[in-house]
């Protein structure tokens, strides 16, 4: 069941991962410029964490495929926790922003 529960969002996720990888285009730096890797945070629950799929079928693993297939200096990081709500990610936000996140999802 979660094998189709997994294809069926694929379906969804992919026009998401799109858009965000052409969003990130527009933040490609000029070629031949040599800048740092700017960081993007994914935060959320089991379904950012990919819980019941491969580590690389999870949503940040895809979104990272699609910005090293462009080129693009992002480095995709996974802050999904596997039964993670609203108020859990509030509390953990504080210290995931002690660090240097350019972009947070």
């Amino acid at each position: 069941m979660e094998t189709v529960f997994a294809h069926a969002n694929r379906k969804k996720t992919m026009p998401a991962i799109f858009a965000i990888a052409l969003a990130l285009s527009f933040f490609s730096p000029v070629l031949g410029a040599e800048t740092p890797a700017k960081s993007v945070v994914f935060l959320g629950d089991s379904l950012t964490a990919g819980l019941g799929v491969q580590p690389s079928e999870a949503f940040p693993a895809l979104v990272a495929e699609k910005i090293r297939a462009g080129d693009l200096p992002f480095e995709v990081q996974n802050a999904g926790l596997s039964g993670d709500t609203s108020a859990g990610g509030l509390r953990r936000i504080d210290w995931l922003l002690q660090r240097p996140i350019d972009i947070l999802v």
